[in-house]
């Protein structure tokens, strides 16, 4: 088994040694990253989140880097991808011309939707499932990423279910999703009930850990290296062989470091839980 990195996380550390933090996640036992990809008319200034901006690579960025990454034994996943006012079926042409200039194949977008947007869920679900009914035939999936507020329950046509699911149940089988599981704990949510019901359409695994007191602290500080937390991520591994996962696409995605810890020491210390001590 190969693992992906998330960049979310080691992001502020790209912000001041860029390769250096790539040496870095390839000595862990990485085999590939999975950045945040700029479409051609996006700007750097116009992302919401400031920490994404160190870890968000245009396509032209990602030829410059490819040689050097290749050298040093790391590929490309997969990338998130965030349309700000755009819809996906407007930016297929922009997928496609990443795609085309990079060579990935997977894209990741997060909705960022609670109980309280069903219509949005709705709406997102039928565009998503459009867009992904143009870009399978051309081998790229753009698939469906949560975070903690999709796996908030709502009342909906189909019963009290997550956000998540009423995404899942109103798009066609064609929309995949790369399901993060320590968001979808915070949120309330299984992700091993989750991944069961939906493993035909599970493409990624985001292994994200958190503390048992994640509800009494702020987000920044709930976060731990895989397995020192409350998400039974043995039940996860136990379901990767039933899944059809791109390559890669078991991934560690752990946003900050432990209260008072070392990120890169904990991200090494997840790819050994995964992968097994023998590492």
């Amino acid at each position: 088994m190969q693992l992906s990195c998330g960049l979310y996380g080691p992001a502020l550390l790209m912000k001041d040694d860029l390769w250096g933090t790539l040496e870095n996640i390839k000595r862990c036992g990485f085999s590939a990253v999975e950045p945040f990809v700029l479409l051609d008319w996006q700007k750097v200034e116009e992302i919401p989140s400031r920490r994404v901006k160190f870890c968000i690579w245009s396509a032209d960025t990602i030829l410059e880097m490819k040689p050097r990454m290749k050298k040093l034994g790391l590929e490309i996943s997969s990338a998130h991808v965030g349309f700000l006012e755009k819809t996906a079926v407007e930016c297929i042409d922009d997928l496609m011309s990443v795609s085309k200039k990079t060579g990935i194949k997977h894209f990741i977008f997060s909705p960022m939707l609670d109980e309280l947007k069903l219509d949005k869920a709705a709406a997102l679900a039928l565009d998503i499932t459009e867009a992904n009914l143009k870009l399978n035939p051309l081998g790229i999936t753009l698939s469906i990423h949560n975070h903690d507020m999709e796996f908030h329950s709502a009342d909906t046509e189909y019963g009290r279910i997550s956000v998540m699911e009423y995404i899942m149940k109103k798009s066609g089988p064609c929309v995949t999703a790369e399901i993060d599981t320590g968001w979808a704990v915070y949120g309330g949510g299984d992700p091993v009930k989750f991944i069961r019901e939906y493993k035909d359409r599970i493409i990624a695994v985001h292994f994200k850990d958190i503390n048992s007191n994640y509800s009494e602290v702020q987000k920044e500080e709930a976060f731990c290296s895989i397995g020192d937390g409350i998400v039974d991520h043995v039940s996860v591994m136990e379901l990767l062989s039933e899944l059809d996962l791109f390559p890669y696409g078991v991934m560690i995605d752990q946003d900050n470091a432990s209260k008072g810890g070392d990120l890169i020491s904990e991200l090494k210390k997840g790819v050994n839980y995964i992968l097994g001590d023998a590492y």
